[in-house]
């Protein structure tokens, strides 16, 4: 059987099948991409465009950000708190136009509402990475500190991430998962909005949305986690906030609990991030760590940071350093006495001298993070 397609614009006759409505889906990916090489048709997911030849289509625009009604985050102060009303940080004039762009975006995705609060909290530019050309980016941020100094602090506990990789034993096949903009997703109680407002040269608004840099938006995520994965969190899967890891022993095992944690973030209207998930790896990434039937290793981009710190300077240079090495310690032996010349200038009572001593440990850290080993998973089978 033969249909006419028409394909921006170009009339093209073409084979097509007429199947069962039983047909395995498994198929669906597979027909038709004869065609589509035959007539240079290529997808681009990331910027939602449609190549055919030279002409380049604009897909419609994707599903809005869903919003789950699992749990909302709420704002606790005591009763007497008076609202704090910041004057707004003065912006580059480049950055301008990103603001008023990233604002509109949130606008339209029902992120943020016009305020009329009485709060208001400052807004920042910061870079974030460069695309994947090369092009810089700016992240718009809201400074919420003075609000923070003032929220009642939520105690729920964020998982031991060691403790989290060495549940992976014995696992063979890894998916991990990772949520759309996952604080977006879920809403603030609304008696809180207005504590959540900023402004811009444009305007007043406020969060319909859990925004980021909120004290207690950990513990809030955190929990909304536990409760999507109850019964499996820490048996069947792993979750870090929005970083999700499945595994199994065997590719059975593995589709199985993969299957029932997409369900469960169905039910609780999640939407997952296609690009930044990983499915059915020997081998995956998973909280800067290289994980895979053979062990844990650090992931080798993390590690750049480490190999190019530059000679600290100051107190909050060493802090830093030994904050960024420290997150892998244990793949270190005797971390704390190799970094003991270092940690001894942190103290109120040491002045700040950078000698032999310092830079020995200093250089002894980097290399032996660089050349890591892979550690075995322990085995909890034995006594």
């Amino acid at each position: 059987m033969y249909a006419t397609i028409d394909l921006a614009g170009r009339k093209i006759k073409h084979a097509i099948y007429v199947v069962k409505d039983d047909f395995p889906m498994k198929y669906e990916g597979i027909l038709g991409i004869d065609f589509l090489r035959k007539q240079q048709v290529s997808c681009d997911y990331k910027k939602r465009e449609l190549k055919i030849g030279d002409a380049v289509l604009k897909l419609l625009p994707g599903e809005p950000l869903s919003c789950t009604a699992t749990i909302e985050h709420a704002i606790s102060t005591r009763a007497d708190t008076a609202p704090v009303n910041m004057k707004p940080y003065r912006l580059p004039e480049k950055h301008k136009a990103e603001v008023n762009k990233q604002v509109q975006e949130m606008l339209e995705d029902g992120i943020i509402r016009k305020s009329a609060s009485q709060w208001n909290a400052p807004l920042l530019v910061v870079p974030k990475k460069p695309d994947a050309s090369g092009k810089p980016r700016l992240r718009v941020v809201i400074d919420f500190r003075r609000l923070n100094n003032l929220t009642i602090g939520d105690s729920f506990p964020l998982p031991n991430i060691t403790d989290i990789l060495d549940q992976l034993g014995n696992a063979k096949y890894f998916t991990t998962l990772d949520l759309a903009s996952g604080y977006h997703q879920i809403p603030m109680a609304e008696h809180d909005k207005k504590k959540t407002a900023f402004s811009t040269p444009y305007g007043h608004y406020e969060f319909n949305r859990m925004p980021f840099g909120l004290r207690n938006a950990p513990a809030t995520f955190q929990r909304l986690m536990n409760s999507v994965l109850i019964g499996m969190q820490g048996l069947r899967c792993l979750v870090y906030l929005d970083d999700i890891v499945i595994y199994g022993s065997s590719l059975e095992d593995h589709n199985k609990r993969l299957t029932e944690v997409l369900r469960r973030l169905r039910e609780n209207n999640l939407k997952l991030q296609p690009e930044k998930c990983e499915f059915l790896r020997k081998e995956v990434i998973y909280l800067g760590h290289i994980i895979s039937e053979n062990g844990i290793m650090p992931d080798p981009s993390k590690l750049t940071a480490v190999k190019n710190f530059p000679i600290p300077k100051k107190v909050k240079d060493i802090q830093a350093f030994i904050g960024l090495a420290g997150y892998y310690r244990k793949f270190i032996e005797d971390f704390s006495r190799i970094a003991k010349p270092l940690t001894k200038l942190t103290k109120k009572s040491e002045k700040f001298a950078w000698a032999a001593e310092q830079q020995n440990a200093f250089e002894a850290l980097k290399e032996k993070l660089i050349t890591a080993p892979v550690l075995k998973y322990p085995d909890f089978s034995e006594e």
